[in-house]
C-alpha cells in the first residue's frame, strides 16, 4: 500500500468516542496533553489516516469553516482524520467534514493498523461469488416482462400529460444532455442521461406516444452502434482499466443506461439488443470480475458518491440473470457486493454487510444511495442460504421502513445534506425526490422477493402521497427536496437552497429526471407470478391492462378502477381459450372487510392475500370492494396524522408562486412558493388535533368532491376528510384532502 493507516485511541469531554486499536505500539508522549498531540500528529506527514471506531464518537459538522451542528457516529464507521489544526483534528465520516476537539484529551495510544487493513478490514465477510445457491429457496414471487402490463384509466392519462405538456417534454431544451438522448452532443453517458433514457423509454412503451417512441428506438439504436469491438458503451473509452484514475461513475453512468436499454429488449423481443447488452457486460466482467481489478477498492480516497451508486450495477445483473439464466451474473453480483462491503474508500457505506447487520442504528448517509442500495440485499439475500445476508435485508428493510415519513418519503437531516443522518421518519424533515423514486421501486422489489403485503403498501404509499406531493399536478415542476409539512418552498437559486424550489429544471437537475420513473416502474409491479409460475397476484391496484403467458395460455386480465380513489375494483379476465389456474389478490391491512366477488371461484384468505381458484372464460368478472375507514395514526414524534385507504390526507394551504427563473416562450419556470395568506401561518403553526381522536369516529368523516376529475384526479382534490382542529385552543371545522393534490400543506398535528 503506497499510506499507512493508523488508528486512534481518545476519550474526549463527552464528543469522542475510542478509536479501533489494534497490532504494534508506537512511542507516545507521557503527559497526555495538546502539545504531545501535535508532536506525534505532526509527525505524520502523509494525510489523510483512517481509522473505524471501536464505540460511538461525536463530532462538529462543519461547512465552510462554520459549524452546521453536531451528530453521533455509531461503532465501525470509518473515519479519516485530514489534519490537526490547533486543538482539533480534522475529520471526515459519514459523507461529512467536521473536527474533534482533543485538547484535554489523554493520548493513550497511537497504533498502525496491519497492512491487511485496506485490502481486508474488519468486516463479516460476504458470501464469494454467489456461495451456495443450489440451497437458496425461489423467492416468493417473480416479475413479468416488461411491457405485459400497461397503464389506463388516470394513470396512463397521467404519464401522458406528463410527457406531453409537462417538464419532461422540455426537459432536453432546458439542459441538453449528452448524445444519447440529445443528438449531436459531445458530452458523455452519465447519470442524467441515463435516468432520462430511462423514463423516455419506459414511458414511450407503456403509453404508445409515437414522438417518443422514435425517440426511444433512436436510443437505443445509438448505444448498439456505439458499441466498440470488444463490447464497451460508455462515457469513454479507458486504455487500461486496472489504471483508471478516474473510475468514480463508470458503473453507474453504465447502470443508468443499461437499464433503459434491456428494457427496450424486453418490449421489442430483438435479439440485437440483448446481444449488445450482454457483449457490455461481459467486457465490464472481463476488467473488475473474479481475481481481476476491483472497483470498489483503489488508492483514491476522494470517493464522491458516484462510485457507490456503482453498486447498482447489480440492477442489471439481476435483469440479465433473470433473461439467460447465467450464472456469472449472480458470481459478479457478489463480487461486486463484496467488494463494495470490504471496501474503505467508499462515503456510502449503510448498505455494507457489517453495517446492516448492526440492526440498532438507523441510516446515516445519502438518501438516494440508501434507497437504491437496499434492492441489491434484497435480491442477493434470495440468492443464496447465507443467514448472515438474509439478516441484512431484513435489517435494511427494516431500517429503511423507519425513516419513512407519513407520506414515504426518506427523510434527510435538516443540516446534513440529503443525508438520512440516523433521523427516524417525520413529517418535518425534507426528502429528496431521488430517493422517492429509488425507495419505490426498491419497495416493490423487497415485496416481490422477500413476500409480505405490508411492504407493497409501502411502496404504494410512496407512489400516490411522496411522489405526488413533491409535484406539481400537472406535471410542470418537481421539488428536488419536500416535507409533509410544508408552509413555503422557496429558496436561492445560487445556493444550497435552490432544492427546496418546486422548479421546471434545478440547476442540479438529478431530480426532475427520475420524477418520470416512478409511474413506469410502479405498473411494471402491479402483476406478479407465484413462485412456481402458476398462479398470478395482484400486487398493487389502479386501471391497467396485463397481457401475459400463464402455463401456454395468453391471458388478459384489465383492471377497471379509480383506484385509490375510490375503493372498487373490477378486473375483467381473458383467457385465450378456458384455463384453469388461480389470481391471488393482496388484501390491504386498512380495509375493514374487503368483498370479492367472482362466480363460479373458490375463495380462500392466506396470509393477506385473497386466493380465487376456477376454470377462466372469456369476460369473466372480479369484483373487489374494499372498505376503507378514516384512520389516526402517529408519527414517532407523536403528532397524530390521518389516512384513509392507500391516500394521506392533508390540510391545504392557498399558496402564491413567484418564478425566479422562466423559459422563454414556454410556460415553465422554477418558483419561489409562499402562503398567499399570510394569517394562514398561525394556523400552520398551532393547529392541533382535538383530544383522543379515534379511528373511524364521527369526528372525521369522508365524502367525495362533485367537482373532482376522473381524468386527472389530483387536480382538484377527489375527497374530503371532515372533522373539527383545534387552533387556539377552539375547535375549528376543517377540510383535509389527498396529499398529492397540495403544494403548502400540515399533515401532521400536535394533540
Amino acid at each position: 500500500m503506497r499510506r499507512a493507516v493508523w488508528i486512534f485511541a481518545l476519550a474526549a469531554f463527552a464528543i469522542c468516542g475510542v478509536f479501533a486499536v489494534e497490532a504494534e505500539s508506537l512511542p507516545v508522549a507521557n503527559d497526555g496533553r495538546l502539545a504531545d498531540w501535535a508532536a506525534v500528529l505532526e509527525q505524520r506527514s502523509e494525510w489523510p489516516q483512517k481509522c473505524r471506531l471501536q464505540s460511538a464518537c461525536a463530532f462538529d459538522i462543519m461547512l465552510g469553516g462554520v459549524k452546521k451542528g453536531a451528530m453521533t457516529l455509531p461503532k465501525g464507521t470509518l473515519v479519516e482524520i485530514r489534519g490537526v489544526s490547533g486543538e482539533f483534528l480534522q475529520v471526515s465520516a459519514a459523507g461529512l467534514t467536521g473536527s474533534v476537539h482533543y485538547a484535554s484529551t489523554d493520548l493513550a495510544s497511537f497504533m498502525k493498523l496491519p497492512e491487511q487493513e485496506e485490502s481486508k478490514p474488519a468486516a463479516v465477510p460476504v458470501v464469494p461469488d454467489g456461495g451456495d445457491v443450489a440451497a437458496a429457496p425461489l423467492p416468493p414471487y417473480q416479475v413479468l416482462p416488461f411491457g405485459d402490463i400497461k397503464p389506463d384509466g388516470w394513470i396512463r392519462e397521467q404519464m401522458l400529460r406528463d410527457i406531453t405538456s409537462g417538464n419532461a417534454s422540455y426537459l432536453e431544451k432546458m439542459r441538453p444532455l449528452g448524445a444519447p438522448v440529445t443528438p449531436g452532443s459531445g458530452r458523455g453517458y452519465g447519470e442524467f442521461e441515463g435516468n432520462f433514457a430511462d423514463a423516455i423509454i419506459r414511458n414511450a412503451l407503456l403509453t404508445g406516444h409515437q414522438p417518443w417512441l422514435v425517440w426511444a428506438k433512436r436510443i437505443a439504436d445509438f448505444l448498439v452502434a456505439q458499441q466498440d469491438e470488444e463490447g464497451y458503451v460508455g462515457r469513454k473509452r479507458p486504455a487500461d482499466f486496472e489504471d483508471l484514475a478516474d473510475k468514480e461513475g463508470e458503473l453507474w453512468g453504465q447502470c443508468c443506461f443499461l437499464r433503459a436499454f434491456l428494457a427496450y429488449y424486453e418490449y421489442s423481443k430483438e435479439q440485437k439488443y440483448l446481444d449488445a447488452a450482454v457483449r457490455s457486460v461481459d467486457f465490464m466482467i472481463s476488467l473488475f470480475g473474479k481475481d481481476k481489478n476491483k472497483y470498489f477498492v483503489g488508492e483514491s480516497t476522494m470517493e464522491g458518491g458516484a462510485r457507490a451508486h456503482g453498486l447498482m450495477y447489480i440492477d442489471v445483473l439481476e435483469k440479465l440473470h433473470q433473461l439467460t439464466g447465467d450464472k456469472k451474473y449472480l458470481d459478479f453480483a457478489f463480487r461486486l457486493y463484496g467488494d463494495y462491503s470490504n471496501s474503505i474508500n467508499l462515503k456510502n457505506t449503510d448498505h455494507q454487510l457489517s453495517s446492516l447487520l448492526d440492526k440498532n442504528s438507523l441510516f446515516l448517509h445519502h438518501a438516494p444511495h440508501v434507497a437504491e442500495h437496499s434492492r441489491v440485499v434484497y435480491w442477493l439475500s434470495t440468492e443464496t442460504d447465507d443467514p448472515k445476508l438474509k439478516e441484512a435485508a431484513a435489517n435494511s428493510l427494516s431500517k429503511l421502513k423507519a425513516s419513512l415519513s407519513p407520506s414515504g418519503g426518506l427523510v434527510t437531516d435538516n443540516k446534513i445534506l440529503e443525508s438520512v443522518g440516523g433521523n427516524p421518519g417525520s413529517p418535518d424533515l425534507r426528502y429528496e425526490y431521488c430517493s422517492i423514486t429509488e425507495s419505490a421501486i426498491s419497495m416493490e422489489s423487497a415485496f416481490q422477493k422477500l413476500g409480505d403485503p405490508a411492504t407493497a403498501e409501502s411502496a404504494e404509499n410512496i407512489v400516490f402521497n411522496a411522489a405526488q406531493a413533491a409535484r406539481f399536478a400537472d406535471g410542470k415542476a418537481a421539488a428536488y427536496c419536500s416535507k409533509d409539512n410544508q408552509s413555503q418552498a422557496a429558496g436561492d437559486p445560487d445556493s444550497a437552497t435552490f432544492r427546496l424550489q418546486y422548479a421546471a429544471c434545478h440547476r442540479i437537475a438529478c431530480c426532475v429526471y427520475n420524477v418520470n420513473r416512478v409511474m413506469p416502474y410502479y405498473v411494471s409491479n402491479m402483476w406478479m407470478k407465484t413462485g412456481d409460475g402458476k398462479a398470478l397476484l395482484a400486487a398493487f391496484y389502479g386501471p391497467s391492462v396485463l397481457n401475459t403467458k400463464l402455463a401456454g395460455t395468453e391471458v388478459e386480465i384489465r383492471q377497471q378502477t379509480l383506484y385509490p380513489f375510490e375503493e372498487e375494483v373490477t378486473m375483467v379476465v381473458n383467457p385465450a381459450q378456458d384455463a384453469r389456474f388461480d389470481i391471488l389478490l393482496r388484501d390491504p391491512s386498512w380495509s375493514k372487510e374487503t368483498r370479492v366477488v367472482a362466480d363460479g371461484a373458490e375463495q380462500s384468505r392466506e396470509n393477506g392475500f385473497i386466493r380465487l381458484s376456477k376454470q377462466w372464460t372469456k369476460g369473466d368478472t372480479i369484483k373487489i370492494q374494499f372498505a376503507p375507514g378514516v384512520e389516526v395514526k402517529t408519527t414517532h414524534g407523536g403528532e397524530c396524522y390521518v389516512k384513509r385507504g392507500a391516500l394521506l390526507y392533508a390540510l391545504k394551504f392557498d399558496h402564491s408562486s413567484e418564478a425566479t427563473k422562466k423559459w422563454e416562450g414556454t410556460d415553465f419556470a422554477n418558483y419561489d412558493t409562499r402562503l398567499a395568506n399570510k394569517a394562514d401561518a398561525g394556523k400552520f403553526s398551532d393547529s392541533k388535533f382535538p383530544p383522543e381522536p379515534v379511528a373511524g369516529s364521527p369526528l372525521f368523516t369522508y365524502s367525495r368532491n362533485p367537482d373532482a376529475s376522473a381524468r386527472f384526479p389530483f387536480d382538484t382534490p377527489f375527497g374530503f376528510i371532515r372533522g373539527p382542529l383545534l387552533f387556539e385552543g377552539k375547535p375549528v371545522d376543517e377540510s383535509l384532502v389527498p396529499i398529492g393534490s397540495t403544494v403548502l400543506r400540515k399533515t401532521s398535528f400536535g394533540k
